[in-house]
């Protein structure tokens, strides 16, 4: 599709298509539905919102983490109930901040692909 060898890198195919690897269009899909939890909640439905626990919900005071997901011990830690907050605590806080949801899928995919 691309003319490029057989040989060629799949990082370099993934690039000349402005595509991410299976695993990281995961993350960045797992990552959309986190943001729209924060900022567009009444557009999620009640039980997905649901699975992810804001740390100021279970501490009545602040604290460094209250703004971060908090993430519960009775969770498998392959389901999106962890795998999601866990990751969405580690995004850096500029994008984590970003409200729009077209600029957070932007920046956030632009992240993903530095790292490829």
């Amino acid at each position: 599709m691309q003319n490029k060898p057989r040989t060629t890198h799949l990082d370099e195919l993934y690039r000349n298509f402005d595509t991410l690897p299976v695993h990281m269009l995961f993350d960045l899909y797992s990552m959309k539905l986190i943001h729209r939890c924060i900022y567009d909640p009444g557009n999620v439905p009640t039980v997905i919102n649901d699975l992810f626990v804001r740390g100021n919900l279970i501490h009545s005071h602040n604290t460094r983490s209250s703004s971060n997901f908090a993430l519960l011990n009775n969770v498998n830690t392959d389901s999106l109930t962890f795998y999601g907050p866990s990751n969405w605590n580690k995004l850096p806080i500029s994008l984590r901040n970003q409200q729009s949801l077209y600029l957070f899928m932007k920046q956030y995919k632009k992240h993903l692909q530095n790292l490829i």
